[in-house]
């Protein structure tokens, strides 16, 4: 092989790479301008970028709306379109109805949940702002501001699994609330009913991803 055609190679691998993770990000609920930032950060033009998107993006909803099997639902990879599970994860395909499901009734649901862990890390970031403003309470603003930061992380973890993330960050929550009952268990029953929702929520992410896990959803799972 001359040096050209292994140049030329080297590029259509880059770009089928550059795809599958476009794929990857907006199967994820990223949306085309988040990818297309992210293929610039990775040294692509801004036009080349552009059409590795739109190919993804095309390539995912002909497979939304036709149930077709361009591509592993969980790992990306490029599949026979005639295969029943993917050779490189071993996903089984989903048919025209599993997809449909997953586009109108679980997609959703998994976009809840990774926004409620968002909504988790903006609350802390406003407790710390709260306990800022009131002196003496420099460790609890400490405090706060460090789960600020380890709920962000999991909201970004989310994006990609979501399960075990929901799953970090209700024992996260559980824990917080485990130790102020300790150190005053009078505690635990003040705003039971906000406690209450917020769970709610955490099992609400939780259950989504376990659904998305068993409909082979692996990548935002």
């Amino acid at each position: 092989m001359s040096g050209v055609d292994a140049e030329l190679a080297e590029r259509r691998e880059r770009r089928r790479q550059a795809r599958l993770l476009a794929l990857r990000l907006l199967r994820a609920s990223k949306t085309p301008e988040q990818v297309i930032e992210r293929l610039r950060r990775d040294g692509f033009g801004a036009e080349e970028a552009e059409r590795v998107v739109v190919r993804a993006d095309d390539s995912l909803q002909r497979g939304l709306n036709e149930g077709a099997r361009g591509s592993c639902g969980r790992c990306a990879a490029v599949m026979d379109e005639r295969a029943a599970y993917c050779e490189a994860c071993g996903a089984k395909v989903p048919d025209a109805s599993a997809l449909h499901y997953h586009r109108t009734e679980l997609e959703p649901r998994l976009a809840r949940g990774r926004k409620w862990l968002g909504i988790m890390s903006f609350m802390y970031a406003l407790w710390s702002v709260v306990f800022g403003l009131i002196p003496g309470s420099w460790f609890n603003l400490a405090v706060n501001m460090v789960l600020a930061a380890i709920q962000f992380g999991l909201w970004r973890w989310a994006t990609k699994k979501l399960l075990p993330a929901a799953v970090t960050s209700l024992v996260l929550y559980a824990t917080l609330l485990l130790v102020d009952a300790v150190a005053d268990p009078a505690s635990l029953f003040k705003g039971i009913v906000i406690k209450v929702f917020f769970v709610g929520f955490f099992v609400g992410s939780i259950r989504a991803g376990l659904e998305a896990r068993a409909h082979g959803t692996g990548s935002v799972a």
